[in-house]
């Protein structure tokens, strides 16, 4: 006795065939495009604030973690706007401000050996 019963509706992942099948694989690419792209930006962005205030890698993560917490905004967001400021780029003036804030708390609070 066959037991293989799939039921009556079948996952529409594995039983949709032809262009909706394409789409949904073209929305999971250009995700997966997007999360790579966001984290590359997320990694320049703990790179210039290493190189531009001699904090941590742990600690420029946590700048740009709570900026983007305290402020409500994505993180790749913040991350955009520390990147346009090393390229002398305009900075959104609340966001300037809450990055200089953290950063001088982060440098103030850090202890010697946590400094590169």
């Amino acid at each position: 006795m066959c037991l293989d019963w799939h039921g009556p509706q079948q996952s529409e992942g594995r039983g949709t065939s032809g262009p909706l099948r394409r789409k949904r694989q073209g929305q999971v690419g250009e995700g997966i495009t997007q999360a790579v792209d966001s984290h590359a930006t997320v990694n320049r962005a703990i790179g210039v604030l290493i190189a531009a205030h001699g904090i941590s890698p742990a600690a420029a993560v946590e700048v740009l973690r709570d900026v983007s917490q305290h402020m409500n905004i994505k993180l790749s967001s913040v991350a955009e706007s520390v990147l346009a400021g090393a390229l002398g780029q305009p900075v959104p003036r609340p966001v300037g401000r809450e990055l200089e804030a953290v950063v001088q708390r982060r440098i103030s609070g850090e202890k010697p050996e946590e400094r590169r």
